[in-house]
């Protein structure tokens, strides 16, 4: 994580990171089989760093038990501990337990203002930001997130009484905002964007995707945390100034912070995940590209295009990617598989850098 250099606020930024002691590796987030060495990176790199705040957007664990949640507690309790405050909300894992148990075993580590009546939702001040650490989980309908109709009326207080004040207003949620995949993916309350137009917020965060993205629409700005658990395994480091906001997802540093030996491993997970995926590739185009030079290139083109999105960076990797020689072969091989709309409409226009974001505030 960078130096963020001298802030009204300085914080850490994670999501997703479903902590459970019966894990095993997995394609999407190999690292879950390592979940003791991940969490012991994370808390030496947040406590060195020592931001204001850390904090958390979500599946914080895997199925919400009781056991899960003790074994998480020691590396939450050691960052507050060392002075940094906690904010944290569930996502849809962590009710697969209960609200009542996620109450009482996070919130004595938290430093709520104000709290909801109907969900877990609160509010927390820390520098010159006020945050709706909002609970879209407990109450949700369905796949998608979704808050109450008291819960809408709650966060309408809130806002109407940071309206006055000089702070800045972030909301925090696991599911998005501003996604456009739909259903299992946004907040379903279509009232919820309008609102917070209303008063003028314009930073959102979110989780859940396990992918880092970052939506900007209008004035609102949503960061989409990656799981730190899929590989590269970012972080994010928030800075808010007076009148300026920046952001930066950066990799956990395991070769400064983590147990004797464990980059290695986490090098070697990285390097089997390369090679699994280029052999579901080959696999893929074997019948539908068949020049073995030309399949080579496509599968050279598409290792840098997912290389790109898991590290945030296919801003600037997309003219890259649309001038090789190789990407028209690419588009026409997976055309008809499930990857192919995903690529198309990814590439349809430059996304946004999903890894960085700065920002005046008006």
């Amino acid at each position: 994580m960078p130096d963020a250099g001298p802030a009204d606020l300085d914080a850490v930024i994670v999501s997703d990171l479903h902590y459970t002691d019966t894990a095993s590796v997995n394609s999407v987030m190999p690292l879950s089989a390592y979940l003791p060495e991940v969490c012991e990176t994370l808390c030496s790199e947040v406590t060195a760093a020592h931001p204001d705040v850390f904090i958390m957007t979500g599946d914080n664990t895997n199925n919400g038990r009781n056991g899960e949640i003790t074994k998480l507690l020691p590396y939450l309790e050691k960052i507050r501990d060392a002075g940094i405050q906690l904010i944290l909300i569930p996502g849809n894992h962590d009710m697969y337990g209960s609200a009542e148990e996620f109450r009482k075993l996070y919130f004595p580590l938290l430093e709520p203002l104000s709290e909801d009546t109907e969900t877990l939702s609160y509010t927390a001040e820390a520098g010159n930001v006020l945050f709706l650490a909002m609970d879209d989980s407990s109450c949700a309908k369905g796949g998608s997130g979704f808050y109450p109709a008291g819960t809408m009326r709650w966060m309408e207080e809130q806002l109407k009484k940071a309206a006055g004040r000089s702070e800045t207003v972030a909301v925090l949620s696991h599911y998005s905002l501003l996604s456009e995949y739909g259903a299992g993916y946004q907040i379903d309350n279509p009232g919820l964007l309008s609102l917070l137009e209303k008063y003028h917020v314009r930073l959102f965060f979110s989780g859940h995707q396990r992918t880092q993205n970052i939506l900007v629409r209008n004035d609102m700005h949503e960061i989409i945390s990656a799981s730190v658990l899929a590989l590269p395994c970012l972080a994010g480091r928030l800075s808010v100034h007076e009148k300026h906001v920046s952001y930066q997802a950066s990799p956990l540093n395991y070769e400064d912070y983590g147990p004797y030996g464990f980059h290695d491993t986490v090098t070697e997970l990285q390097r089997n995940g390369q090679s699994e995926r280029r052999a579901l590739f080959a696999q893929i185009i074997e019948d539908r590209i068949t020049g073995p030079d030309q399949r080579e290139q496509v599968l050279d083109l598409i290792d840098v295009l997912l290389t790109s999105v898991s590290e945030g960076k296919m801003h600037d990797s997309y003219e890259r990617i649309i001038s090789d020689p190789a990407y028209d072969l690419m588009t026409e091989g997976l055309a008809d598989t499930n990857y192919g709309p995903w690529i198309a409409s990814m590439m349809e226009q430059m996304p946004p850098d999903a890894s960085h974001l700065e920002f005046d505030i008006k």
